[in-house]
């Protein structure tokens, strides 16, 4: 875990809030705390956390039900803090894969504490995502090894599981990011309805699940670089979906075998 692990943090109560933002800058911790759930919704499509932190009682709406959206989103780690303490709702908690679950108060070093050996057990090096084949393969059938995709000087490495910007430098992805970055340069040009990538990526489709398709693009959108105004990649087509719009390549793999003979050399 390094000093700049972001945690974003809901709680509809001010007191909590202010809390939970002392008590994990206090370690170093990089910590938004937000108070609604469309707020935590734009800081998801903003930047990607590290862990997040959730009340199950909200002013507008559900904890668990939030959490259940987010794991759709990725695997990024819940860690659940609320005044509710029944056996019921930690079991309901756990069972919706959160890490932990705290009960209010806690003391500040504690928060501190199970915050960051979360984080140290889930910190992945920049650009590593979740093993297996991507979406975009088991939609084109691509099947070789080292397989890589270019485009405008970037490089996704499908078997690595990397992205590399221009310069080579790696870009954290999580698994979803990567997946549909995947779905989209296997099919360049190619409108791609919400439905169709929920459907590609294994996820159920719902009306909750069809926004978390937006959160994901803005994500990869400002990861590619488009939320500071470079070229753009993802072009949005209202009332029809996404389209990746820049030309993709893939490199053709070098012989490595014995170098050729030349003309009218001699064999023997």
């Amino acid at each position: 875990m390094t000093d700049t692990a972001h945690v974003l943090a809901i709680d509809d109560d001010a007191v909590a809030r202010e809390f939970i933002q002392g008590a994990l800058s206090a370690v170093g911790l990089s910590v938004i705390v937000v108070e609604t759930i469309p707020e935590f919704w734009q800081q998801l499509r903003d930047r990607t956390p590290d862990l997040l932190i959730i009340d199950v009682t909200l002013a507008d709406g559900d904890g668990f039900a939030l959490a259940r959206e987010v794991r759709a989103l990725d695997d990024c780690p819940i860690v659940f803090l609320t005044v509710h303490d029944r056996v019921e709702d930690r079991v309901t908690g756990l069972e919706l894969g959160a890490i932990d679950y705290l009960a209010k108060p806690v003391h500040p070093r504690e928060l501190a504490l199970r915050v960051r050996n979360i984080l140290s057990g889930h910190l992945a090096p920049p650009g590593v995502a979740a093993d297996g084949d991507p979406p975009g393969d088991r939609l084109d059938g691509a099947g070789a090894a080292n397989r890589a995709r270019r485009f405008a000087g970037w490089t996704l490495d499908l078997q690595k599981r990397r992205l590399a910007d221009p310069h080579g430098r790696a870009i954290a992805l999580t698994a979803s990011e990567f997946d549909l970055l995947a779905l989209l340069t296997s099919r360049p040009s190619t409108v791609l309805d919400r439905t169709a990538i929920l459907d590609a990526l294994g996820r159920n489709v719902s009306t909750d699940n069809v926004r978390l398709v937006d959160v994901l693009v803005s994500r990869v959108r400002r990861k590619l670089g488009e939320a500071r105004g470079d070229r753009q990649f993802i072009a949005t087509l209202p009332g029809r979906g996404y389209q990746f719009i820049e030309d993709v390549t893939s490199p053709i793999p070098v012989a490595t075998g014995p170098p050729a003979a030349k003309p009218g050399a001699d064999l023997t």
